[in-house]
């Protein structure tokens, strides 16, 4: 499994904000004309301007549909967004468990509701920030750690021991 592209955040600039504007128009007007949940209809579009950073956000998400994988979009609201332990698990590839021991260990910051805990979506993407950049310290990728258990696994195999 491939490991989980670096969140992207598209600012509203004020020439995002105007292109999006321009590009709205024709795109409500195409969805306007698809019935009932879309299926497997397929809608052609042509002329549109977009802004760069919307374009790669598109390229994105067809990606990861065409790779299969579930792809979910998020709002950044005005008041703080959180997840479940599940659903932040699932945003940084790794297991709830992992994620679990993570926010005991207080590398990323969460609060108690109950006895559930709500991770801000800030505090997500600090973590993945700072993971992705501190070099030696960051945490392997799942594609990484999969291939260490492929090679632990050739090893052991090696030596006789089986798997």
């Amino acid at each position: 499994m491939a490991a989980a592209a670096p969140i992207e955040i598209l600012e509203p600039t004020p020439a995002a904000v105007k292109a999006a504007r321009r590009a709205r128009g024709p795109i409500a007007e195409a969805t306007g004309r698809v019935t009932g949940q879309g299926g497997n209809q397929s809608v052609r579009l042509e002329d549109i301007d977009l802004p760069v950073s919307v374009l790669r956000l598109i390229d994105h998400i067809l990606g990861e549909l065409a790779e299969g994988r579930a792809v979910a979009v998020q709002t950044l609201g005005e008041g703080e967004e959180e997840a479940t332990t599940s659903q932040a698990a699932r945003v940084l590839g790794m297991s709830r468990p992992t994620l679990i021991g993570l926010l005991k260990q207080g590398e990323i910051r969460y609060r108690m509701v109950g006895s559930h805990r709500r991770i801000p979506l800030s505090a997500l993407l600090e973590y993945r920030y700072r993971t992705e950049h501190e070099g030696a310290a960051r945490m392997p990728s799942r594609e990484e750690r999969a291939q260490g258990l492929r090679e632990m696994a050739e090893f052991t195999n090696s030596l006789g021991l089986g798997y």
